[in-house]
């Protein structure tokens, strides 16, 4: 363990000192110091191979080392690419400083242009794609000129200015092809492969022609957009040979409709100038253009630029659901925690006192704190509570009788404070599942959440699939909730076309039925043309999502409805209406309370695992996939003579592979520098392969065909080591989850079948059937089944 130990820090060293030249190499402006670099580059490529090929054979780091390496072998590529780039430009740039100095010296005469080498110019970034189609071709061109058509660059180096100009989707295209040169040609083939479809370019322009949103006001940077938007693609169309010239009327007819009123209106107007005569598409943007040119002369006054900024919202760590902030004051009066005017003690005081009281603790009459005088605050700045308060001080009452109408006043608002429910605006939506089928489900409207929440039990429902996300929501009094999924899904209003897609984060529950108590809806009055989103606000119901903030004031239409006093108001959404606010109820009866329940979570959970252990199963039906497997299989199987089965692999043929041997290669020669530190259990390795081929579970490939089948797919392996096994200590691993060139592997092509085999409580049920049992192992029990020969090239290994 300490060798092994010491052999990962001295590899960690090896990358540290590669990293940081990589990182300064950029820096160097001499080709001396670039060649000390590259000299130093080689040598820690020779240390890290040393210190690869030292490692023993680790089952639990063999892939993370695996992964060291590759990252460690792009480093090493960049760094000598980097290095010997700034090598040529110096030798190149010395070669042309002296042609030009022979040139000069035979003419008789100094160069006119000498100077243009004493000049540095900035160095250009390479171009960059991400796998958009609509950005391909751009690419394609820009790489195609400077590095793919440079005779001066060698094949290593455009492989690594390759992967440095591919981002995300693009960059996984070409992964599983080593930087080498023998492979930048195909890993130029693949990209090629995948975003050279005429077809689909063609498709995506024209879906980027017709989507250019409606210009809603006279921005000129919004105009010069559309003129850009309409060249761009149109130009795009031209280099797939795509004719165009023939389209201005159509295309004139669609983006006009994208203009205003107003710039709609100018153009009717020039085209009235000449009625017989057809506007051509140029004519139309030369309009448009000076149409900009106009407007920018008009707002040129202006102190604000009218260009078009994005919006850039900033990513938060945590979110906050259910906030609530809590002032600390003190009351004047007592120094409690409460606010002066509910303060019990100074309620009690007779105005007077209470004017008194005021003016020696030097606070305002209008709202009792301190800090300013009611004479020195504008009238505009007073808000009601502000009168309520003052109320509180300077009601002056006139007789006994009076103050005791006032107190039977203020004990009838305590009591219809006690039955006011506050309405929660709740709504229904459809939501899509795995399938596309829509679900109704129950929603509560949150503009106090950052996040949109929903539960686990609806996610199931659906059968979405779910993304890891770590998570922190804070609640009330800093109640914090650690959330590791989020999911993203697709809701539709019920009652209008309103719909949109809602990322959301996972939770078991969001809260408690709501409303918590039935509202009486006897006063509320709803008038007939007026749909709610929820026809059952009032009835309490589980809550399974929850729309916070960022959604919540996009739901929101200019229509609204108030009820008399004390009534909830209505409110227009692009979901239907909803109803929300303060219902006074004035029927004389006991306000309800909630009761919330409070189990014992151990034995909750070990009472749902008996329940779980001792109840009947359920005959489970067969998915579409489990069944299409067993047609297949009962239509291909056949016995061979000795009575094993033959079997055909399940295919889907909407899945495609790509190339596989380059990974698998790869892995075998990592697999082999592993074995070579180990003796032991590279005879092992060996042995189990030879009893594999000796048994004939595997042979060599044909040499005819070695030219390579449509389809191939060659599996990678790997050691599995179990000590503790009694019959086989070390096995191989085949692993047909690796991913070829475009991202799919044996296993994501084939279909998968119901289970086989019985679940253990029918199992053991059976066993104790028995007065007596005897136990065994089938050894090597799959490989008493074959697989018919057209699908043996989907199993080839190195």
């Amino acid at each position: 363990m300490a060798e092994l130990k010491k052999l990962c820090q001295k590899r960690t060293t090896i990358k540290g000192q590669m990293t940081r030249i990589n990182n300064t190499i950029s820096e160097v402006t001499s080709a001396s110091e670039a060649k000390i670099k590259a000299k130093k580059i080689e040598e820690l490529w020779k240390m890290f191979e040393e210190a690869d090929g030292e490692e023993e054979v680790n089952v639990e780091l063999q892939q993370e080392s695996e992964r060291e390496r590759e990252v460690f072998e792009n480093v090493y590529f960049e760094a000598a690419t980097k290095s010997q780039t700034i090598i040529d430009m110096e030798k190149a740039q010395k070669q042309a400083v002296a042609q030009v100095q022979i040139a000069a010296a035979q003419g008789g005469e100094q160069p006119r242009d000498r100077g243009r080498f004493d000049v540095k110019l900035p160095t250009l970034n390479l171009p960059e794609f991400k796998g958009d189609y609509n950005e391909w071709l751009l690419f394609k061109d820009a790489y195609v000129s400077m590095i793919h058509a440079n005779a001066n660059i060698t094949a290593i180096q455009k492989f690594q200015y390759l992967r440095n100009s591919l981002k995300g989707e693009a960059l996984q295209v070409i992964s599983g092809l080593k930087t080498s040169a023998e492979n930048y040609e195909s890993a130029w083939e693949l990209l090629e492969r995948n975003y050279e479809n005429t077809k689909l370019l063609i498709n995506t322009h024209l879906n980027s022609l017709l989507e250019f949103p409606a210009v809603a006001k006279d921005k000129p940077a919004t105009i010069r957009q559309l003129i850009v938007h309409i060249r761009t693609h149109l130009k795009a169309l031209k280099t797939l040979k795509i004719s165009v010239e023939h389209w201005d009327e159509l295309l004139i007819h669609m983006t006009k409709g994208k203009l205003n009123y107003a710039t709609q209106k100018d153009w009717e107007e020039e085209c009235n100038r000449d009625r017989q005569r057809r506007k051509t598409l140029e004519e139309y943007l030369t309009f448009l253009n000076e149409h900009c040119c106009t407007l920018e002369m008009i707002n040129k006054g202006k102190a604000k630029s009218e260009a078009v900024k994005p919006l850039v919202l900033k990513k938060q760590g945590n979110s906050v659901s259910f906030s609530a902030s809590v002032f600390q004051q003190s009351c004047l009066s007592c120094s409690e925690n409460h606010a002066v005017y509910k303060c019990p003690q100074f309620l009690q005081m007779s105005v007077s006192s209470r004017i008194e009281e005021s003016r020696s603790k030097k606070a305002c009459l209008n709202c009792l704190e301190k800090g300013h005088f009611a004479e020195d605050k504008p009238a505009e700045q007073k808000s009601s509570e502000e009168s309520s308060k003052k109320a509180v001080v300077a009601h002056c009452v006139k007789s006994e009788e009076r103050a005791n109408e006032m107190t039977e006043a203020s004990v009838v608002n305590f009591m219809r404070k006690q039955n006011t429910q506050i309405v929660l605006s709740t709504v229904r939506v459809n939501i899509e599942d795995a399938n596309g089928k829509q679900h109704s489900c129950h929603v509560l409207l949150d503009p106090g959440s950052q996040s949109n929440l929903i539960t686990e039990e609806l996610v199931s429902k659906l059968k979405l699939k779910c993304r890891k996300r770590n998570e922190l929501i804070s609640g009330v009094n800093q109640i914090q909730t650690t959330v590791g999924r989020t999911v993203t899904v697709k809701i539709k209003s019920m009652h209008t076309d309103y719909g949109r897609m809602i990322e959301c984060l996972v939770l078991p529950h969001i809260t408690e039925k709501l409303p918590q108590v039935r509202i009486n809806t006897k006063f509320i009055v709803l008038p007939e043309e007026v749909k709610l989103a929820d026809p059952s606000f009032h009835e309490p119901g589980t809550i399974d999502f929850l729309i916070g903030a960022g959604v919540f004031w996009e739901l929101l239409c200019a229509d609204s409805m108030k009820q008399a006093k004390g009534l909830p108001k209505l409110q227009s959404t692009l979901l239907g209406w909803i109803v929300g606010g303060e219902l006074i109820d004035t029927a004389e009866r006991s306000s309800p309370r909630f009761c919330g329940l409070v189990t014992n979570k151990t034995l909750q959970m070990q009472l749902e695992c008996f329940w779980t252990q001792e109840e009947i199963r359920e005959t489970r039906h067969w998915t579409k996939e489990e069944a299409e497997c067993e047609r297949h299989f009962c239509e291909t199987f056949k016995r061979d003579t000795d009575g094993r089965f033959i079997v055909a692999l399940p295919h889907k043929q909407e899945v495609i592979l790509g190339e596989s041997e380059t990974q698998a290669k790869r892995r075998f020669f990592a697999l082999e520098r592993r074995l070579k530190v180990n003796p032991e259990i590279k005879s092992q390795y060996v042995e189990f392969m030879k009893d594999y081929e000796q048994q004939g579970h595997m042979s060599l490939v044909p040499s005819d065909a070695q030219s390579k089948p449509k389809e191939t797919y060659v599996l990678p392996h790997h050691p599995v080591i179990r000590p503790e096994s009694i019959t086989t200590k070390l096995r191989v691993v085949f692993d047909a989850s690796a991913e070829t060139s475009l991202g799919t592997s044996l296993n994501d092509r084939l279909m998968v079948g119901s289970n086989l085999q019985e679940d253990l409580f029918s199992i053991l049920m059976r066993f104790r059937t028995h007065e007596f049992a005897m136990t065994a192992d089938i050894a090597a029990m799959y490989h008493q089944i074959l697989v018919q020969e057209e699908d043996s090239d989907f199993q080839r290994i190195f």
